[in-house]
């Protein structure tokens, strides 16, 4: 109550003293003062106010006053009283001036956040426009405490050296300004915009590892210059040992603002995690309260100066639309159906053609006799014996003993079994990958724009530029956008998928046309092909950069799976298509992979909000969940998808699992390639948990996927070459590109420009500047190689089996 009593009897001292002005009587003395021209040492108690009045004179002020320029005053405070540590009664300095506003504050101070006090204080009053000499506003000083006692006091009024920062030309390394800052010692810049610039940047760095705020505000007073009211209008980062702010000169008055610097706690900057890894001595140490940093201004040229910039990601992309449309067709004038310069050999494929029509290469009697063969291998009784052929669409039989059925020479399975189904069945259910795909895409696309849309709203709103974590020092705003550059690296994805889709649909109708042609030598030879997979995988690649572009728009941890969501969805469909090449009969439900897509997705999203607190024991469950599923899936893969996933089944398997390694396994091929593939998973598992500092878990997800993914193509590739397949030109020559092209793509996306699991400060310090046309990042690098080395991946396994077209389905096998 005593306190309370005390604060209220200093701020009617306040109003008393600015509504004295300079009248003088018993109580009141007026003291006029000439700036830069040393310290004042008074002493104030109860009753007693002091009010000084900072005269014109500058003379004094030497070049730290210029008549030409915005210029600043500083005022200096420090307040002791003998015996009293001024807790219940401060001191009280008021600064007023003509029509521009007042400030005020108390000693000692408490500032937001700290837990020290302090008894010094200073700060800079609101900028001084250029005036005529001797025509200088009037300022005030007003001084008054409650104490019953006497409280020494000091004032001293000096001009800011270099207050106001030029913007240098063009072509000119701007010269920087170093100043020091602290909780109680906040300082001002001025900035004024060139007449020939609308965008500039605003850089803040310093050697010291501590924490501040870096404001930019209008140039209007009172200056929002205290840790309590910095957050409340303008622009605002924190910054740690770096800061990097664009001002667009719509979003001031005037064309011209102030920069305000204050130091702030250290647990302001920093995560809860490293916060907690600091010695408290460090925390609570004096020297975290004041920071010596250097600051500069620079010039970002306009957005119609990087058009060749934004033109050419098009015109390199629309130049790939034109090779990889116009040249097969130059390349192959004899092309079938079979695209690319592979060409199928289109002269062995006549030939073939006129022996099926010649000599009759499969007589009804003998397909007939194979099919009764292999139905009585794989199948048991004849499906066709009621009439209707293809019921067999399930994934699996019902009973473990079916593996038995298959023989144990891996080699001898050939691909006719894995094929009895009719060619329309089943292509109307691969067909419902592309329309799940695009459905999944549209309806997850427009909540997810929504919701980032209003995100970078806020952030226009309400200046806190923490709240997005973008790489600052390649950021170039557009409209409302903070970082088009980084939204508009996407277009490879679109495009590129978009010409998959063409490049799938000429695929489609050449073989449709084949098929009708000769619907006998198709159905015989080469490996059936579907292509609503296909389709699926060029809408995801679509969707993927739209929705990578929605995630750049304001990345955070909340809405990065917006990024990732559809690089699971990739990855598992690649996955299903290049399984479904050798077993084109066993059917895996589009509705069931895109659940198995959500789940992983639901699992991710819980990593991400509790790998911070517990990233060793969240990723060793997450991990040990996805080996678990990897496990069930290889099992199933062993005994060729005949094993039913019914709980008594596995539990089955559980308990023979030690048969598995005891006994001469019955595929050797199969068992091999699924234990060094599982061995691949374990280190990965090992890996992520180890790198968990540098690896954030939803791009470890990824790379379980791609690691898996490469890891099949690989296999298949080998089965190829180790069965002597026959391979044409594209497919052996894509590896080598796909190769360096993934290798210089991850290596620019682990080279990272931000890391929005670590505070919004700690982030900066990974922010680079452009490295491509001066404007694009290591991270639109990355999109823009990531995206074609996921075209070229996706048409190498659209051509893989080009090479075997020609060859009798009886001479394929199985892999």
């Amino acid at each position: 109550m005593n306190r309370v009593s005390s604060w209220l009897l200093c701020l009617l001292g306040s109003w008393l003293a600015i509504t004295s002005g300079q009248k003088e009587n018993a109580t009141l003395s007026t003291i006029s003062i000439n700036p830069c021209s040393g310290v004042i040492y008074e002493n104030v108690s109860l009753y007693k106010s002091d009010i000084y009045t900072v005269v014109n004179n500058v003379s004094l002020c030497g070049d730290n006053w210029n008549p030409n320029t915005t210029n600043g005053f500083r005022v200096y405070t420090y307040a002791e009283s003998d015996g009293n540590n001024l807790t219940h009664t401060p001191v009280v300095f008021v600064v007023r001036q003509d029509e521009d506003g007042i400030i005020s504050w108390t000693i000692p101070l408490l500032p937001l956040g700290f837990s020290t006090l302090f008894y010094q204080v200073n700060r800079t009053v609101c900028p001084i426009s250029p005036q005529q000499p001797g025509n200088l506003p009037l300022l005030y000083v007003d001084v008054f405490s409650s104490s019953p006692t006497p409280v020494n006091y000091t004032i001293s009024i000096e001009a800011v050296k270099d207050f106001e920062i030029k913007v240098a030309p063009v072509g000119q390394e701007p010269e920087y300004t170093k100043l020091v800052t602290g909780a109680t010692a906040p300082q001002i810049l001025y900035v004024r915009f060139p007449n020939d610039s609308d965008v500039l940047t605003v850089q803040a760095w310093t050697d010291d590892f501590k924490c501040a705020y870096i404001s930019i505000q209008n140039k209007s007073c009172p200056v929002n210059d205290l840790l309590t009211t910095a957050q409340s209008r303008g622009i605002f980062q924190t910054m740690s040992t770096s800061a990097f702010l664009t001002v667009r000169a719509s979003e001031v008055n005037d064309r011209e603002f102030l920069i305000v610097i204050i130091t702030t706690t250290f647990s302001v900057c920093h995560s809860k995690y490293y916060v907690q890894q600091t010695p408290l001595s460090i925390l609570n140490s004096t020297d975290q309260f004041e920071q010596v940093l250097a600051v500069q201004v620079k010039r970002l040229p306009p957005t119609s100066t990087f058009a060749l910039a934004i033109a050419l990601p098009v015109i390199i992309f629309a130049v790939v639309w034109i090779i990889g449309l116009l040249v097969p067709f130059f390349c192959c004038p004899q092309l079938h159906w079979i695209p690319v310069c592979g060409c199928a050999r289109a002269k062995q494929q006549d030939q073939l053609l006129s022996d099926v029509t010649s000599k009759a290469t499969y007589s009804t009697i003998e397909k007939s006799a194979l099919q009764r063969k292999d139905r009585d291998i794989l199948d048991g009784p004849d499906p066709d014996s009621d009439g209707s052929r293809g019921q067999r669409t399930k994934l699996y039989d019902e009973s473990l003993e079916m593996s038995a059925n298959v023989e144990a020479d891996e080699s001898k399975l050939k691909l006719p079994r894995m094929s009895k189904q009719k060619y329309k069945k089943m292509n109307d259910l691969y067909s419902v990958y592309g329309w799940n795909t695009f459905t999944v895409g549209i309806f997850y696309a427009l909540p997810a724009f929504q919701l980032v849309f209003s995100e970078q709203r806020l952030l226009n709103s309400s200046g806190n530029q923490d709240q997005c974590y973008y790489n600052f020092k390649c950021a170039y705003p557009v409209g409302v956008l903070s970082a088009f550059n980084n939204i508009w690296s996407n277009i490879g994805y679109v495009m590129l998928g978009a010409l998959f889709l063409v490049i799938v649909t000429i695929r489609k109708f050449l073989y449709k046309r084949q098929r009708e042609k000769d619907i006998e030598f198709v159905d015989t030879h080469g490996v059936p092909q579907y292509f609503g997979i296909y389709y699926a995988m060029g809408i995801a690649l679509i969707i993927e950069g739209v929705m990578s572009a929605f995630y750049h728009i304001c990345p955070t941890n909340a809405n990065f799976q917006f990024d990732t969501a559809f690089m699971f969805i990739i990855g598992g469909l690649f996955l299903v298509k290049v399984f479904q090449n050798r077993h084109p009969d066993i059917h895996t439900n589009a509705f069931l992979a895109f659940f198995s897509f959500a789940v992983l997705i639901f699992f991710t999203l819980f990593g991400l909000y509790f790998d911070r607190d517990n990233p060793v024991v969240v990723r060793l469950i997450m991990f040990l969940l996805v080996l678990g599923f990897i496990f069930l899936l290889f099992i199933s893969f062993y005994h060729f998808h005949q094993l039913s996933l019914k709980m008594s089944v596995l539990i089955q398997v559980l308990k023979n699992i030690k048969s598995y390694f005891t006994t001469c396994p019955r595929h050797k091929g199969r068992f091999f390639k699924l234990l060094f593939g599982f061995g691949l998973n374990i280190f990965l598992v090992i890996m992520v948990i180890a790198l968990h500092t540098l690896v954030d878990i939803a791009s470890s997800v990824v790379l379980f996927f791609f690691t898996n993914l490469f890891y099949f193509i690989a296999v298949y590739t080998f089965q190829k070459v180790w069965y002597k397949e026959s391979i044409t030109i594209l497919p052996i020559c894509l590896p080598l590109l796909i190769g360096a092209l993934w290798g210089t793509a991850f290596w620019f996306f682990f080279h990272h420009v931000s890391d929005w699991g670590l505070s919004p400060a700690e982030s900066r310090e990974y922010n680079k500047e452009c490295i491509l046309l001066g404007f694009y990042d290591n991270h639109d690098v990355w999109h823009f190689l990531s995206a074609t080395a996921m075209f070229f991946s996706f048409l190498f396994v659209l051509v893989l089996d080009d090479g075997v077209a020609n060859v009798e389905r009886e001479e394929l096998h199985i892999f």
